[in-house]
């Protein structure tokens, strides 16, 4: 995905952040950020900088798109759908889920997680496209299933496009 990202938008500035190296960015313009990892105020006493502080702190630097490690926490997934309301032009994050709709499910129960209502509404105008990867034999991704969200209805269910 982030070579797709770098072949459509060349000249963008890529940021990445992760709690451990696994995204491979091959972009020329990429900065790649670390959270959950240990800091030292200057009084010495220690603190963990998570996602939540990395995110805000990205989100006062210039870039154009921002790739997001894998969601884990309700407090990682509420202040990124939150970011998105910032201007963000472009995003890619990952979370585990056994389909790309169920992806949509994942999300919820993780905001659900901070204590926060979910906002189908909200959620579907930063979620825009969803990839079902799988491991084939050669244990290489591959896209298996994608989905394109529409907004929702007035029911406040999910407009969904199956595009492949």
């Amino acid at each position: 995905m982030l070579r797709e990202a770098a072949t459509m938008r060349p000249g963008a500035r890529l940021v990445t952040l992760e709690d451990r190296r696994e995204l491979r960015a091959s972009h020329d313009d990429t900065l790649q950020l670390y959270a959950r990892v240990e800091q030292a105020h200057p009084d010495g006493s220690r603190y963990e900088y998570g996602f939540v502080d990395l995110l805000s702190d990205t989100l006062r630097t210039s870039f154009d798109v921002l790739a997001f490690g894998e969601l884990r926490d309700g407090e990682s997934a509420l202040a990124l759908l939150m970011a998105l309301n910032c201007g963000t032009s472009g995003l890619a994050f990952t979370l585990h889920a056994d389909s790309a709709r169920d992806a949509l499910s994942r999300l919820e129960d993780l905001v659900r997680l901070s204590k926060a209502p979910v906002i189908r509404r909200t959620i579907s105008r930063f979620v825009n496209a969803l990839l079902y990867l799988e491991m084939d034999d050669q244990r290489r991704r591959r896209v298996v299933e994608m989905i394109r969200v529409l907004g929702v209805d007035d029911d406040d269910a999910y407009l969904i496009q199956e595009v492949a």
